[in-house]
């Protein structure tokens, strides 16, 4: 059975109205504080791609760290902001609009973890690489949650900052690890 919020690819989604759409994304980027009040990804019909290894190979690039132009992503982002707090802890607190960020890209990435892991044992169910990469995915949010709560109140101490940090490079591992399995998947012949 399909999980409610995902469907198998291909498979047409529900309709509906221009304002619903509008009111969602704005109620979203407004939950997770977002400097955008609309964002927005539309898919347009397409051909479906069936050979996926070069989105295995780019999406496991990513989740390591690979980027070429702009920001560090992936593992690598999350290390960055381990050290960023380790280094800056007295910095952050409940009032700070970069504490506001840090929340809200934690957030995000809860809830995306446990939704990427949903979708991986719809899509490719029975696929063992694929659903340990799913596991992974949701040991990483159990981490992120384990953070947000750390940030509750802020940060008191050196030895809490510390402990969110290692926290934030446990869950940096399981997304390398991830990675390295869509890479590893992206590389064979299928």
């Amino acid at each position: 059975m399909t999980d409610p919020r995902h469907l198998p690819p291909g498979e047409e989604g529900i309709w509906i109205s221009d304002q619903i759409l509008v009111d969602a994304v704005a109620d979203w980027n407004r939950a997770f504080s977002s400097p955008c009040k609309y964002a927005l990804t539309i898919f347009e019909a397409g051909l479906v791609e069936q050979n996926l290894d070069p989105i295995w190979a780019r999406n496991g690039q990513l989740l390591v760290g690979g980027s070429r132009y702009g920001p560090r992503q992936g593992a690598a982002a999350i290390e960055g902001l381990a050290a960023q707090i380790d280094e800056h802890w007295a910095e952050l607190n409940l009032a700070n609009t970069d504490f506001g960020s840090l929340r809200c890209g934690v957030e995000a990435a809860a809830y995306t973890r446990h939704s990427n892991a949903a979708y991986l044992r719809t899509a490719f169910a029975r696929e063992a690489d694929v659903e340990h990469a799913a596991d992974l995915f949701d040991e990483a949010a159990v981490l992120y949650e384990d953070v947000l709560a750390a940030l509750e109140d802020g940060i008191a101490s050196q030895s809490e900052a510390e402990q969110i940090a290692d926290t934030l490079r446990d869950a940096a591992a399981l997304e390398q690890e991830i990675g390295e399995v869509f890479v590893a998947r992206g590389s064979v012949e299928q």
